[in-house]
C-alpha cells in the first residue's frame, strides 16, 4: 500500500504538494494521510467529523473518513482512496473538508492540492473490471480442474451433477432469463424476470413522478413529475463551487489570489495578497481590496482573519454590508497578507 504524506493548509491558497500519480487500478491502495495547518501552525480539529473530496469532471465525490483514521491528537487525518476517486482519467483537485456532527455544511477545508489518475488495464474495458473477470476465471479454472480430474481418474459423474444441481437452484426462478416490460417495471411486479438498466430508469421515473413532497411550499397532494421534483430539489439542495480570482480582478495589490467557495447558504474564503511598493499603512487602513460578485455577497457584514507574515501577527480584515473585501495593510511597501473566513449568503446560487 503507498502512503502519500501531505501538509495542507485551511489559509494558503494552493497546496504545492508536487506530482502525485496513481494507477486507475489501484484502488484501496493509495492513502494519503495529511498533516492540518493555519497560519503555518497546526489546526486543531478536535471533535469534527472530516471528508474527503474531490472534483471529478462537472461532479464532486465525496466520502466521510472513518474515525479511526483521525488523529485529533497529532492533527493528522489519512483517506484511502475508493474506486469513486479513480472512475476517471486525468488530473483532479482534492481537499479535506470538516464539520460538527450536528452541522449540515461544512466548517472549513484545506485548499486544494491535486493527483492525477494514470490508465489502468481497466480502462475502456465495457464489461467491466478486467481484473475482477480474470480472476473469476481463474477459480473456476482451479475448482473444475479438480473436478474434471476425479472423473477421469475415479469414473465418479456425481461432482459435476451436484454443480450442474447448484446452477439450476439459482436460475429455476427466472421465467427463461425473460425481461421484464415497461409496464411490469413500472409496477414493481413479475419477481421473475430481469431488469435491464433501461426498465431500471423506467421504474425509477415512475415511482418519482407519482411520489407527493412537499417542497417550497408544495401540498402533500401534489403529483410531482421527473421535472416537478428536479426543479424543486434544486430549491434546496446543498451545492459546491468553487471560483478563484487573481490579481486583475483585485484593487489595490501588487498581486494576488482569492479562492471562494459556496456550499448551500455558507461562502468560505482564502487567499493572500501583496501590498503596492508604494502603499504607506498610515494612510491605508481598509484599503478597497475586492467586490464579492454576485452567488457569494454576504447577508451582513462579517470579520475575516488576516494574517502579516512579516509582523508575526493579525491586523483588520472585514466584508462590509455592501459586499466589500476591506484590509488594513499594517506595514509601509510591498508585504504578503494571509487571509481567511466564512460568511452566510442569500444570493441565488452561481452556475
Amino acid at each position: 500500500m503507498a502512503k502519500w504524506k501531505l501538509q495542507l493548509s485551511t489559509t494558503e491558497p494552493n497546496n504545492n504538494v508536487g506530482l502525485i500519480k496513481i494507477n486507475q487500478d489501484d484502488e484501496n491502495s493509495q492513502t494519503f494521510e495529511a498533516e492540518i495547518n493555519e497560519f503555518g501552525q497546526l489546526k486543531d480539529f478536535s471533535n469534527r467529523e472530516v471528508y474527503f473530496n474531490a472534483k471529478i469532471g462537472p461532479y464532486k465525490v465525496r466520502d466521510k473518513v472513518s474515525p479511526e483514521s483521525i488523529y485529533y491528537d497529532s492533527n493528522r487525518v489519512a483517506y484511502t482512496l475508493i474506486a469513486p476517486f479513480l472512475q476517471k482519467i486525468g488530473e483532479f483537485d482534492a481537499w479535506f473538508s470538516f464539520k460538527k456532527a450536528d452541522e449540515v455544511t461544512d466548517e472549513f477545508s484545506t485548499a486544494f492540492f491535486s493527483y492525477r489518475v494514470v490508465p489502468g488495464i481497466t480502462k475502456d474495458i465495457p464489461e467491466g473490471n478486467y481484473l475482477w473477470d480474470m480472476e473469476e476465471l481463474l477459480r473456476y479454472y482451479k475448482r473444475f480442474k479438480n473436478l474434471i480430474a476425479e472423473i477421469i481418474a475415479n469414473n465418479d459423474f456425481s461432482g459435476l451433477i451436484d454443480e450442474i444441481a447448484k446452477i439450476d437452484d439459482r436460475t429455476n426462478n427466472l421465467d427463461n432469463f425473460a425481461t421484464a416490460s415497461k409496464s411490469e417495471a413500472e409496477e414493481g411486479v413479475a419477481p421473475n424476470k430481469l431488469m435491464t438498466p433501461e426498465r431500471v430508469k423506467q421504474q425509477t421515473d415512475a415511482r418519482v413522478s407519482t411520489t407527493a413532497m412537499a417542497i417550497e411550499g408544495l401540498d402533500d397532494k401534489t403529483l410531482m413529475t421527473p421535472a416537478k421534483t428536479k426543479a424543486a430539489i434544486d430549491k434546496v439542495k446543498i451545492d459546491h463551487i468553487t471560483k478563484i480570482f487573481s490579481t486583475q480582478d483585485m484593487q489595490e495589490v501588487k498581486i494576488g489570489n482569492i479562492e471562494m467557495t459556496r456550499m448551500g447558504d455558507r461562502v468560505s474564503v482564502n487567499g493572500n495578497f501583496t501590498t503596492l511598493d508604494s502603499a504607506q499603512a498610515a494612510d491605508n487602513a481598509f484599503v478597497k481590496i475586492f467586490n464579492l460578485p454576485d452567488g457569494f455577497k454576504n447577508v451582513s457584514e462579517a470579520s475575516i482573519s488576516h494574517y502579516i507574515p512579516a509582523k508575526f501577527s493579525t491586523s483588520w480584515a472585514r466584508v462590509t454590508s455592501d459586499g466589500v473585501l476591506q484590509f488594513e495593510v499594517g506595514m509601509n511597501g510591498a508585504r504578503s497578507h494571509l487571509f481567511s473566513g466564512t460568511w452566510l449568503t442569500k444570493d441565488d446560487f452561481p452556475r
